[in-house]
């Protein structure tokens, strides 16, 4: 785990480069191994990543990649996410954003459209900043529903402050999701960063309300480069708060939404988490019984024959049925 978040704060190399590397050396620790090697002005440090993994321990904060969720290989995306909260399959999925000041014209839109989802059984994501964030989290907690928030801070870190409640909340029932370790304050890039994500993760995304500019628009945005269906909630023509998400119907940028008669699928992608490959439990039970019910998790990827990615994609669903448990680097049987 060391070796990951190394490499994810590793500066002078993009993210491109930085996955072409692991796709040639097989793995983190090979990476490192690899530039250790190359004699590359580069930070080879591990002692700020050990830090950080202890404090995620500490926290009850761990770290998957995004391949972990089912999520393509978009350009850009982070190496590694840093999670808190209810870990399950996410199911559909459903994007609500908007402007942080919105009417309540777009509260009331976004709770009701929120509420429905979740009684469909969707999952909700969103940004957890004021406005149609909060309200759609809200929402899909009332009804008993999950909601992922992504935040442009590290997950230990409340912003903003006012949203302490409902972060606790989200935590309790939901997850809070972020490409930022614990400790880190965000800052005015961190926070439309983090838009891609909710892109990425939404099956579709809904902008309710949005100004001319704004974190919603760099979403849709997003979403419709990867493919996603994008809607918007209309509004009226004299409304700051609608010039936004009038413009994008205006302009075929995304689909009218109307929640009294459009009632759209989410099943444009399964985000179901990934299943071991036949054959696998018995195997890396076996090893882990041998070696008095713990191994570290890179002899364990060796003698399976797999990289770290690939061990650690196969044992999500051994861990979330409480078969295996991973503290640091070391794999342990339960």
């Amino acid at each position: 785990m060391v070796y990951k978040i190394w490499l994810s704060m590793l500066k002078g190399k993009t993210s491109a480069q930085k996955m072409q590397l692991l796709r040639e050396c097989g793995g983190f620790a090979e990476t490192y191994a690899r530039l250790r090697e190359s004699g590359e002005n580069i930070d080879l440090d591990l002692e700020k990543a050990k830090k950080i993994e202890q404090d995620c321990y500490r926290k009850g904060i761990w770290i998957l990649s995004c391949r972990e969720f089912g999520i393509p290989s978009y350009p850009g995306l982070p190496l590694i996410l840093y999670c808190r909260g209810e870990l399950k399959p996410f199911g559909e999925t459903f994007g609500i954003v908007g402007t942080r000041l919105c009417t309540e014209y777009g509260k009331k839109m976004t709770v009701e459209i929120a509420e429905e989802l979740a009684e469909r059984g969707i999952t909700i994501i969103s940004g957890m900043a004021k406005g149609v964030d909060g309200y759609a989290h809200s929402a899909a907690i009332r009804k008993n529903g999950y909601t992922v928030a992504f935040f442009g801070n590290g997950p230990d870190i409340c912003f903003p402050s006012e949203h302490r409640s409902l972060m606790d909340a989200i935590i309790n029932t939901g997850l809070i999701i972020s490409e930022y370790p614990p400790g880190f304050h965000g800052n005015a890039s961190t926070y439309p960063q983090r838009n891609r994500l909710i892109a990425a993760f939404s099956d579709s995304v809904l902008v309710v309300e949005s100004r001319s500019k704004g974190g919603a628009l760099i979403t849709a945005a997003k979403a419709r480069e990867y493919g996603k269906k994008v809607y918007a909630v209309p509004g009226r023509l004299d409304s700051r708060e609608s010039e936004g998400t009038n413009r994008l119907i205006a302009e075929n940028k995304a689909e009218l939404w109307l929640p009294s008669l459009h009632r759209p699928s989410c099943s444009q992608l399964s985000f179901d988490l990934p299943k071991p490959d036949p054959g696998f439990d018995p195997m890396v039970l076996k090893l882990l019984k041998q070696h008095d019910g713990h191994m570290a998790a890179e002899d364990l990827a060796k003698a399976m024959g797999l990289t770290l990615a690939s061990l650690f994609n196969e044992m999500m669903e051994l861990e979330l049925n409480d078969v295996i448990k991973t503290e640091g680097d070391i794999v342990w049987l339960l």
